[in-house]
């Protein structure tokens, strides 16, 4: 699982969306139509497999290279938060 602050650093994480699609059943895949009929009015392919996400426009994608470039940073910075967000509930509760 995947701690949603990392979601929230990343603008586009393509990573977590492609995660997915190896565990999805091939009677899910085949049924895909009746069972998501707003992927294709979204504008998704629901045949495509792996899925296209779309291409991200240069400022998501220049700031998606800045923060692999500096992804240790970033993992530090997760685990701050997560341990700042760990004492602060545990001061709350007691």
């Amino acid at each position: 699982m995947e701690p949603s602050s990392t979601q929230v650093i990343k603008p586009v994480n393509l990573e977590s969306l492609v995660k997915w699609v190896d565990y999805v059943p091939a009677d899910v895949r085949r049924d895909i139509h009746q069972i998501a009929p707003m992927l294709s009015r979204l504008g998704y392919d629901p045949d495509a497999y792996p899925p296209s996400y779309g291409k991200a426009d240069a400022f998501v994608a220049k700031n998606t290279r800045l923060l692999e470039q500096n992804k240790e940073y970033w993992q530090r910075k997760t685990e701050e938060l997560f341990q700042k967000t760990k004492v602060e509930s545990m001061t709350s509760a007691g």
